[in-house]
């Protein structure tokens, strides 16, 4: 089976073709707030270099949060047009778990959400041990500490994917149309909107 996996929850835009639990490639880039603009590009860039047609994918796994609400809501967009469009089997897994799944043992991956609070969640291979949540990261550091798991700041110079370890955690989305993204929590204008009507 052929997959396309799909992350852009952080600066990083990735995005890898798979066979049954084999990488066979993967395109990165490091972005600015700009993943839109390159999306679409880099998937057509991985399959023709490949020489593989998007009919001959079965099934396409996305990061679908937490992280960056931009990248998020692109990531989950392009999968979501795709997986309806050409009728391609569509699931999800934590972006934390999906940029940290190729680390071996309890780990406590995080992703920078500004002003000393971190999206993060502590994994055991594909069990979870503590929910993906917005923490400060203090907070989270001894909760790392008390399950003796290792960080990882999770960012376009750190990741590490592993196509066999996500296929263990992903779940399939049955409801493509009403699939949205894990923000855990507002976006900067909802939060702005919410300030402005307080009395």
């Amino acid at each position: 089976m052929k997959r396309l996996l799909f992350d852009s929850s952080t600066n990083l835009l990735y995005v890898g073709i798979a066979e049954d639990e084999k990488l066979i490639d993967q395109l990165t880039r490091i972005g600015k707030n700009d993943h839109s603009r390159h999306f679409v590009e880099k998937v057509h860039e991985l399959l023709k270099r490949n020489n593989i047609s998007i009919g001959e994918i079965e099934e396409i796994i996305v990061g679908f949060g937490p992280g960056s609400y931009t990248g998020l809501r692109v990531c989950v967009t392009v999968s979501k047009v795709l997986a309806y469009t050409k009728n391609i089997k569509l699931s999800a897994v934590s972006s934390l778990y999906f940029l940290s799944s190729g680390i071996e043992g309890k780990k406590a991956p995080m992703i920078d959400a500004r002003n000393n609070n971190v999206f993060c969640g502590i994994y055991n291979g594909k069990k979870t041990i503590l929910k993906d949540a917005l923490r400060d990261i203090e907070t989270f550091k001894k909760e790392a500490e008390k399950h003796q798991a290792e960080l990882a700041l999770l960012s376009g110079e750190n990741y590490n994917v592993s196509v066999a370890e996500i296929l263990k955690k992903k779940e399939e989305v049955k409801d493509v149309h009403n699939f949205t993204p894990n923000y855990l929590r507002k976006s900067q204008a909802e939060r702005n909107l919410w300030l402005d009507m307080q009395p």
